[in-house]
């Protein structure tokens, strides 16, 4: 779809924190009744699969209405929704990969603060690179192999996948930062060892990497356990209630997976069949009290 002055007349952005007693979809077919004439989603909040589903159906909705539909950021989302377009900023994605993944007919939107931004973006839209690169980076940690058959413009054979991947970290880790003389770069793995982080799944990047955290100026492309400053990305796990100790604090690491075993522990009741944590013995009392005799 080509971008024209028409369909710019009322550009309405989505924001999840005004939406009230309405869902963001009831909103978004309110601003199409109300005369918007493109709609961009614009989601911070949600995870991969749901914001797939969200798109698919803010697609949908727009598709009835004739109204382009923007994703904003997340070029994967962007090409499996099929959407009109996609706005990227200056931290996002190089725009000519943006560009050749998404394909000719996708419209491109740019953040930009300068002419000299303005004049790059236009240059990179008119010179699509991803047919003359192996991998492409995304969302702060993720890096992409442009494998045939998944991307417009793939390159990279499937039997090559893992060699790429192994590639890709052997350049991550070998990198050094001109002005400093230090690597970056603190951690590089592959999506199938990215799940002993947490990691993984068919939207997570075919390379993992984390900066050390004077490099990542953001919580995106660091570790959860750095620390920076006066900062650090730790959260707090408080429980209070009976056979829970008083005053403790516990020394070992509290993942999320581990509280639904840790309540079905003590209430005596079987763990779901997909739990991954561990029960948090050293919060209780007397561990031995909800064992079954």
């Amino acid at each position: 779809m080509k971008c024209s002055k028409e369909t710019m007349l009322l550009y309405a952005v989505t924001d999840r924190a005004w939406t009230g007693k309405q869902s963001l979809e009831e909103q978004a077919e309110a601003a199409l009744k109300g005369g918007v004439t493109c709609l961009q989603l614009r989601e911070k909040e949600l995870d991969e699969e749901e914001f797939l589903k969200e798109a698919i159906e803010l697609k949908r909705l727009c598709a009835a209405y004739h109204v382009p539909f923007i994703v904003n950021d997340n070029v994967e989302i962007a090409v499996k929704c099929k959407a009109d377009g996609i706005h990227v900023g200056q931290e996002d994605m190089e725009t000519g990969k943006v560009r050749a993944l998404a394909g000719p007919e996708m419209m491109i939107g740019v953040s930009v603060q300068t002419p000299e931004q303005a004049a790059a973006a236009r240059k990179a839209l008119a010179e699509p690179l991803i047919e003359k690169s192996k991998a492409f980076p995304q969302r702060s940690c993720f890096i992409y192999v442009n494998l045939k058959g998944r991307y417009p413009g793939g390159i990279v054979e499937p039997e090559d996948y893992y060699k790429v991947q192994r590639e890709i970290i052997d350049a991550l880790y070998t990198y050094v930062e001109p002005k400093t003389g230090r690597r970056p770069v603190a951690l590089a793995l592959t999506k199938e060892d990215a799940l002993l982080l947490g990691m993984g799944g068919e939207q997570c990047g075919d390379v993992v990497y984390t900066c050390y955290p004077e490099y990542g100026a953001q919580h995106g492309p660091i570790l959860s356990t750095a620390k920076w400053g006066i900062g650090d990305l730790h959260t707090m796990s408080v429980f209070y209630g009976p056979g829970i100790k008083k005053g403790f604090e516990m020394e070992r690491a509290t993942q999320l997976v581990d509280i639904v075993p840790t309540i079905c522990y003590m209430m005596g009741i079987p763990y779901p069949t997909t739990c991954e944590g561990a029960v948090l013995y050293q919060a209780m009392e007397d561990p031995d009290a909800y064992t079954v005799k």
